[in-house]
């Protein structure tokens, strides 16, 4: 009843049963299935088949051995494939995902550093970023040797390396360098230099104009002012062509520079000077 049982399991009958244990004349078949189960990568198959001719031909064990480790290896293999493509998965699409943008990151857990890889899966640079952010609008923000640098989609450096890097209101990017701090816009371009501080906000400069910053990296007032004096009482005087007017702490111009000069604000009142001649305001 076993041997029957074996046979029929194997997918073949015969009709006489004495002296096949020695022969084993139904062996071949049963591996060119193994075979063809091997190829459809159907294993769990092929490896049944194989336990039953194991019992049904215990002569030819070696043979049958032989086979059942390539079946294994080739079970190997696929688990192998299947791991590594869940873990770029995860790495690609689970953390960094292209979405509308035409480059990710990939990660090599061996240098523990990520690279810039197109939609095809093109390697666009070595492994040699830190810590990168996804990428938005075609760029993105990476440590490299200690420093930050943004990245273009092709994998291009954009900027020059900072000491430190960061986001600010209104999609500006606040960067520093060996003691000069400048204000880059959303792709990495140069907007102004920042200059003193004037309580509560930062002085930035571009093309001989000034303007205000706030904490934050938000622009109040942008560079279009000759010069500002620091804030006393919430009001700032402003300088243009010449003349001197009045700003307050939003960066609203609430007097336009119409003045020779300008002083501090004192219990709400401040100097001015207009043709030589000196008075008082309390705008």
């Amino acid at each position: 009843m076993k041997r029957l049982c074996i046979i029929l399991l194997l997918g073949v009958f015969q009709q006489a049963l004495p002296g096949q244990s020695k022969d084993c004349p139904l062996l071949d078949s049963i591996l060119l299935d193994v075979e063809r189960l091997l190829k459809q990568e159907s294993y769990v198959k092929a490896l049944d088949k194989l336990n039953a001719a194991r019992e049904y031909c215990p002569d030819k064990s070696k043979d049958i051995e032989a086979r059942t480790k390539a079946v294994v290896l080739a079970i190997e293999r696929k688990k192998s494939q299947a791991d590594e493509a869940l873990k770029k998965a995860n790495t690609l699409i689970g953390y960094f995902k292209f979405g509308k943008e035409k480059a990710a990151w990939a990660y090599d857990p061996q240098l523990e550093r990520f690279a810039v890889i197109d939609t095809a899966g093109r390697q666009l640079t070595d492994f040699l970023y830190e810590s990168p952010e996804s990428f938005s609008g075609g760029t993105a923000i990476a440590k490299v040797n200690n420093q930050y640098v943004i990245l273009e989609d092709r994998g291009k450096e954009k900027s020059e390396r900072y000491d430190y890097l960061m986001r600010t209101v209104g999609g500006y990017i606040l960067v520093g360098n060996s003691g000069e701090e400048n204000v880059l816009g959303s792709r990495g371009e140069y907007l102004f230099n920042v200059r003193e501080p004037l309580s509560p906000f930062l002085q930035i400069k571009n093309n001989s104009k000034v303007g205000l910053i706030n904490e934050r990296g938000k622009v109040i007032v942008p560079p279009k002012y000759d010069d500002i004096h620091d804030f006393s009482e919430g009001r700032a005087g402003v300088a243009s062509d010449g003349k001197w007017g009045l700003i307050d702490t939003s960066g609203r111009e609430i007097l336009k520079p119409i003045y020779n000069d300008i002083g501090d604000f004192s219990e709400g009142r401040a100097r001015v000077a207009s043709d030589g001649k000196w008075g008082l305001i309390d705008t």
